[in-house]
Order: C-alpha cells, then sequence, then structure tokens
C-alpha cells in the first residue's frame, strides 16, 4: 500500500466531466490495489471567460477512490508563452502540494500523467521534496513528425528528471526517442486502462447496419474525411447508418458537409457524450469506425472492442502491430479507396467476426486489473529504488 499524489495535465471537473476521463479511471483501478490516491488537480479557465462563481481557492473533494485537492486558475501563456504557463503551473501547483501534504504528510511517490504541464511541474516538486517521480505519456502532438522546439526540451527535463517514464505505446516511445533522445533503461510501455463499464454485449437485432465513430472534432481526427468516404461508400437509400459522438472546432462543417451531401437521414451528429451514452452507442452499433490521422493509443478503439465490435481503424500509430484481422480493418491514414472499401467489405462480411472473441482478446491486455497491477509494479519498484539509490 503506498500514499500516491496524482499531478494530471487536465482532470474530470464539473464543466467537462469526461476531461481526461482515463486518469480517473486509472485512479479508482490503483485505489482498488489498495492505495491512498490525493489527486491534485488545477482547473483552467479562458482568458476569455469570467471567472463567475468558480473559486480560486484551494478546494477539497472526496470520493470512495480519492481526495481531490483543485482550485481554478487562468490559463496565461499556455499557447503563446509556454515558459509563463509553466511557472504559473508551477506556482499554483506548489499551494495544492502543501496542503495535501499537511493532511496526508509526504507521499511515497508523486506521478503525473503528460509531460506538459504535469510532468515538468511535478518534476520541480519532486526534487525539492526529496520524492520519486514517475510520469506517464500520452499526449499525441508528440507522434507528429515535428514538435515545437519549447515542448521538445520540456519533455526532455522531464524525462531526465523523472524515475520512472512510462509510455501508453511503443510507437510513442519510439517517437519520444527521436525527438528527444534521452530515453534510457528506465523506461516502459503500459496501455491507457479500458473502464469495467465496457464490457461484452450482443449487438441487437436490428435491419439497420449502424456504424458508430466518437472523438474530438479535430483535423486529426479526419471526421469529414470520413462523411465523405460514407457517402462514397453507400447510396442514399442503403440501410446504413453513421452515428457521429464528439464536439469540437470542426463541428459547424461536419454538420454542412453532411447536408450538402444530402445524408441528413443517414449520418447523425450526437453532440459531446457521456461515458455511459458511449457505452450504449457501441453497445446498438454493428462496427466502430474512426480514421484518425494519429494516435498515442486509441482508447476509443479499444473500448468498442471490449463491447465485443469489430474496429475499422488506420496505423496510426496507437497499435503497436498490425491489428488482427480477427478483430476488423486497418488500412492506411488518408486512403480514401482503403476506407471505402473497409466499409463496404465490413458491412458485408459482418457475420464473419466473433464478437465474444474480440473482447475477450482485448480485454486481456487492457482490463482495470491488468493495467493496475502493472503500473501499481512500476510504483512500487520506482519507490524500492530511489531510496536504495539514496
Amino acid at each position: 500500500m503506498m500514499l500516491i499524489f496524482i499531478v494530471p495535465s487536465g482532470y474530470s471537473n464539473e464543466i467537462n466531466p469526461e476531461k481526461n476521463i482515463f486518469i480517473k479511471e486509472q485512479v479508482k483501478a490503483l485505489s482498488n490495489q489498495g492505495n491512498t490516491i490525493v489527486v491534485l488537480n488545477l482547473k483552467f479557465i479562458p482568458l476569455r471567460v469570467r471567472q463567475g462563481n468558480l473559486s480560486c481557492r484551494i478546494k477539497r473533494e472526496e470520493n470512495v477512490f480519492s481526495v481531490e485537492y483543485c482550485k481554478w486558475i487562468k490559463m496565461w501563456g499556455i499557447n503563446k508563452i509556454p515558459w509563463l504557463y509553466l511557472y504559473n503551473c508551477e506556482r499554483q501547483m506548489k499551494h495544492l502540494y502543501d496542503a495535501a501534504e499537511a493532511e496526508f504528510g509526504k507521499p511515497d511517490v508523486i506521478y503525473a500523467h503528460f509531460s506538459y504541464y504535469a510532468g515538468y511541474v511535478a518534476s520541480k516538486i519532486a526534487k525539492e521534496k526529496n520524492i520519486p517521480l514517475v510520469v506517464q505519456e500520452h499526449y499525441s502532438t508528440l507522434m507528429q513528425s515535428h514538435i515545437p522546439s519549447y515542448l521538445v526540451k520540456i519533455v526532455t527535463r522531464t524525462i531526465q528528471q523523472a524515475n520512472s517514464f512510462i509510455c501508453v505505446s511503443e510507437n510513442l516511445k519510439k517517437s519520444i526517442q527521436r525527438h528527444c533522445e534521452c530515453l534510457d533503461r528506465k523506461q516502459y510501455v503500459v496501455p491507457n486502462l479500458i473502464d469495467e463499464m465496457f464490457k461484452y454485449y450482443e449487438v441487437p437485432q436490428n435491419d439497420t447496419f449502424i456504424f458508430f465513430t466518437v472523438g474530438n472534432f479535430l483535423p486529426r481526427k479526419r471526421f469529414a474525411f470520413l462523411v465523405r468516404c460514407f457517402c462514397k461508400a453507400f447510396s442514399k437509400e442503403d440501410n446504413v447508418i453513421l452515428r457521429i459522438g464528439g464536439s469540437g472546432p470542426e463541428f459547424s462543417q461536419i454538420a454542412e458537409l453532411i447536408s450538402a451531401n444530402q445524408r441528413k437521414h443517414q449520418i447523425f451528429l450526437l453532440g459531446q457524450l457521456s461515458r455511459e451514452k458511449v457505452v450504449k452507442e457501441n453497445i446498438s452499433s454493428n462496427c466502430f469506425v474512426l480514421a484518425s490521422e494519429c494516435e498515442t493509443f486509441g482508447v476509443v478503439y479499444r473500448e468498442a472492442m471490449s463491447i465485443g465490435r469489430p474496429i475499422i481503424t488506420t496505423d496510426h500509430g496507437g497499435f503497436d502491430k498490425n491489428l488482427d484481422e480477427r478483430d476488423g480493418i486497418m488500412i492506411p491514414v488518408d486512403d480514401e479507396e482503403a476506407l471505402v472499401y473497409a466499409l463496404q467489405r465490413m458491412r458485408n462480411n459482418y457475420n464473419k467476426y466473433s464478437g465474444k472473441d474480440i473482447s475477450r482478446r482485448c480485454l486481456q491486455e487492457t482490463s482495470p486489473g491488468v493495467i493496475a497491477e502493472r503500473v501499481n509494479n512500476i510504483l512500487k519498484a520506482t519507490v524500492t529504488n530511489y531510496y536504495i539509490k539514496d
């Protein structure tokens, strides 16, 4: 049993309950391993948004799995002056740390998610307080061929200061190696876990074939590309539906594209979905499809697979090896002909997939118990090695 202080770069909150929900799910799983979890959560308010009733004072919240110390702060410099942003985060995070330490004492380990900003800020506190540090990296920008120089410096410094560094996929680890050139033997690969609410369900009997997808409406998710390919794959009379969950900058553009193709009766925009609604949409669907440009892991694919649905995916980097053909279809990124064919092939050959087997294979690698045990072992080994070294 350990006392673990979690430092996330964004966490589930009252405005956005789904924010980095995979961190909250890991908190729950680590708590079930017998650990005491304290989350130090800075909640950011965009500069254009008035503070209103959002308190800038430290607030303590408690649930079954963790205690959370949190406060709302303005997002100074997040895009234009990243070092100012980091300075502000570090200053505010130290207040949260001091409040948590006053109640619980010095933690056995600090465990941060994302190098920017949490890992970098946590490394400052860990060094000052003489506490071992573990960082898990999820940031998809690090998968790109070119990233900002300031981000390279931040990630490099975080890796150098961390006692253990975890990547959520082997491809993310390799990409960071290319950019930062500082990875060594203290590196691990542990995927995100899939919450226990995602479990096998039979496909409901339905004459309509339903594709489902969900994500942030960002260019790299390629929702416009998916809509265009869907319109080429199926006629307006085909008994096929595409349901799209999520929100973001491209939402209006996608809505206009659907209207321009006269497909409102086949393509439905569902808006932001809760976890429970994502489960329901996956249960009601026949197949999950998402044609992302890049992913560090791809939680939404595994969630669908855990429920027993075959997937159509691109080789975006989130799968460390080729997708098992028993689990779905993998195509090259931005290959229109391949996606059109995959959509048609999935509908026409759907009966060859075994939902139970898809779910079983996925959960063998990503269930909460499996992932929590792996992370817990890394945390314990890091603590042991830290004090042996001293």
